[in-house]
């Protein structure tokens, strides 16, 4: 056989492994293991339920730095209840303080080779004290190498406003979980 037909053997027979080890790459479970640092605010969003009324939410943006891989996040979510002191939820050196539960928290996180998973609030809080809030989210889909994944994130964090404004807040902090696909 001649050297071109060799070298197209070889090169069919790459690829062909290359797209076996792709698909079994992303099957099973990955774990989740990010630093995170962002940026949260205070926003309005017309309810088209309610006669576009506006109901106060929150815009996350996020950077995220471990495995799976790199990415960045949007979270927009609904605050819910407000729960006084004494919640089993924020709690720091003995001292209980208030916070607020969350009715809503969808999340998209866009990796660097544009797949997408996408999380919707399974329940979270944010401490109004010195503790970090806490939110657990479910994995309820994505696309490219995301696409029908399913799965759990939990994410822990601390921040605080960039100015006297109130207006820009900063936070740090991890989130953690699985993809199963």
């Amino acid at each position: 056989m001649s050297k071109r037909g060799w070298f197209v053997i070889l090169l069919a027979v790459s690829i062909l492994a290359t797209g076996v080890v792709n698909k079994s790459a992303y099957a099973g479970s990955k774990l989740i293991n990010w630093r995170v640092v962002g940026t949260y605010s205070n926003v309005y969003f017309a309810d088209p339920t309610d006669s576009y009324a506006l109901k106060h939410g929150i815009m996350i943006d996020i950077v995220a730095k471990g495995p799976p891989g790199d990415a960045i996040a949007k979270v927009v979510g609904i605050p819910g209840d407000y729960i006084p002191a004494g919640n089993p939820y924020c709690v720091s050196d003995g001292t209980p303080y208030p916070a607020i539960e969350y009715e809503f928290d969808d999340m998209v996180v866009t990796f660097n080779d544009q797949s997408m998973l996408f999380a919707a609030l399974d329940y979270g809080y944010a401490c109004l004290g010195p503790m970090p809030s806490t939110f657990h989210l479910n994995i309820v889909g994505g696309t490219g190498k995301y696409e029908g994944a399913t799965g759990y994130l939990a994410g822990t964090f601390v921040g605080g406003p960039v100015s006297a404004s109130g207006i820009l807040w900063w936070e740090t902090g991890s989130i953690v979980g699985e993809i199963s696909k």
